[in-house]
């Protein structure tokens, strides 16, 4: 009887009171289990698998006296008032290139329009343009004619019209070889100790013609060109103490033939700066020419 109503037919339980009397037995509680599962399910929970999920538990009533929290108004939640989160500008950029394939600024052109040839420009403008490319390269830096008029001819000037703005600006002074070259030689001898055939390449690279070059480079006398080859040499000598005094010439004089002095120049401030250290080279100046 312990196991409860569903032993009633099993064949150890005695005979059946219930049909030998003429009476239904009566219906099994809904809590009572007949079929076969219930005798087979353990008494006891089985152990949970790890990892599997937990099964749902019964709702129950909560206890009395006790009332869940009332929940914030909408108007006091501190997240009512945010604005929406704002794009990344890396992905504004990207929405951007995918919604339109021209920009705003050309949406109104024709891509065939691309292939037509420009419309010439009047002579007015291209004066103007002219003009105005003179005046900024000018203002960076002085420039001979033939620099200036090189450069018209890459922003693609007409010679007539770049002729006749490189002609108004020498008329207004604002272009002049002349002065040009006797700056160049005299900050190029003074800065770098340049002598005079290298000044003059220099001038007629630039464009100087050869008697504006000439007339400059008369600025430069003997004394002072063998004044500042002594200069550089004194400038030199300490890099090469401790080397042989043939050696030190030869370098020492090969110094001052790539900055354009002669051989006689060139050996006579060596000598000198050598002698002053009480060192005395028989060389002869032929040598090194």
């Amino acid at each position: 009887m312990s196991a409860g109503w569903g032993r009633f037919q099993d064949s150890e339980a005695g005979p059946d009171w219930f049909a030998a009397a003429g009476e239904e037995p009566a219906a099994a509680p809904a809590w009572a289990d007949t079929g076969t599962e219930a005798e087979a399910a353990p008494s006891a929970r089985a152990p949970r698998t790890p990892g599997a999920p937990r099964a749902p538990r019964a709702e129950s009533s909560p206890p009395s006296g006790w009332s869940p929290p009332a929940e914030p108004a909408e108007q006091n939640a501190p997240w009512a008032d945010r604005k929406p989160a704002k794009k990344s500008p890396a992905k504004k950029s990207a929405a951007k290139k995918q919604s339109s394939g021209w920009s705003s600024r050309r949406k109104d052109r024709d891509p065939a329009d691309a292939d037509k040839p420009k419309p010439p420009q009047s002579r007015e403008k291209l004066e103007q343009r002219a003009k105005n490319i003179l005046l900024y390269h000018l203002g960076r830096q002085m420039q001979t004619r033939s620099q200036l008029a090189d450069r018209l001819r890459k922003k693609e000037i007409p010679d007539d019209i770049a002729e006749a703005v490189l002609d108004r600006f020498e008329e207004l002074h604002l272009l002049d070889d002349a002065a040009y070259a006797e700056t160049f030689v005299r900050s190029r001898h003074n800065e770098r100790g340049l002598a005079k055939r290298a000044l003059g390449y220099e001038l007629r690279r630039r464009g100087i013609d050869d008697d504006t070059a000439t007339e400059a480079l008369s600025t430069l006398d003997e004394d002072q060109e063998a004044e500042t080859a002594r200069r550089l040499v004194d400038s030199r000598l300490r890099a090469t103490r401790g080397l042989d005094p043939q050696v030190r010439t030869r370098r020492l004089v090969g110094m001052l033939a790539r900055k354009g002095y002669s051989s006689s120049v060139a050996f006579r401030a060596v000598r000198e700066a050598l002698a002053a250290e009480g060192q005395d080279v028989d060389l002869e100046a032929p040598d090194f020419e």
